[in-house]
């Protein structure tokens, strides 16, 4: 996996460590992060090794495995989404995690969606920006996880998550 995804990670380092915060840095990091899911998609990787670089792994390789589960539902792994979504070590990996989470929200069961929802709500005491990708990624995961979880959820688990 490394040779493969290795280079992807390090542009990452040399973009985050090259660029000044700001929209520029933005544009450029989603380029590299582009390029991870491009690779997701043209080779085949063990979901082990993906979640091992998310949950014990730089910052270079936690934003390239978040990237991989994004192109690849194969490589996905809920509980270790919803971590990244409580604990982040960049604004920019919170949003991803955040937006793969967003992805994976109809494939969730009653309990990972009522968890998913909890850890969401918690970040509205984050303060972001009113106008933030992850403030509005935030309502949206809260919106598609009660509105389109209702049917699926029995009504006990309904009552206890609304």
């Amino acid at each position: 996996m490394l040779e493969a995804v290795g280079p992807v990670a390090a542009e990452y380092g040399a973009v985050r460590g090259s660029m000044r915060p700001g929209a520029s840095r933005t544009r450029a990091l989603e380029e590299v992060v582009a390029g991870a899911r491009r690779v997701a998609h043209e080779q085949s990787f063990e979901s082990v090794e993906v979640l091992r670089w998310l949950r014990h792994a730089t910052d270079e390789e936690r934003i390239t495995a978040l990237a991989m589960m994004q192109a690849s539902p194969d490589l996905r792994d809920f509980d270790a989404v919803l971590a990244v979504i409580a604990q982040p070590r960049t604004p920019f990996e919170q949003y991803h995690a955040m937006r793969l989470a967003l992805e994976m929200a109809d494939t969730l069961d009653a309990e990972q969606a009522g968890r998913l929802a909890a850890g969401v709500r918690a970040l509205r005491g984050v303060r972001f920006r009113r106008d933030s990708d992850r403030s509005r990624l935030r309502e949206e995961i809260l919106r598609k996880v009660r509105g389109g979880s209702r049917e699926r959820w029995p009504r006990f688990v309904r009552q206890r998550h609304d």
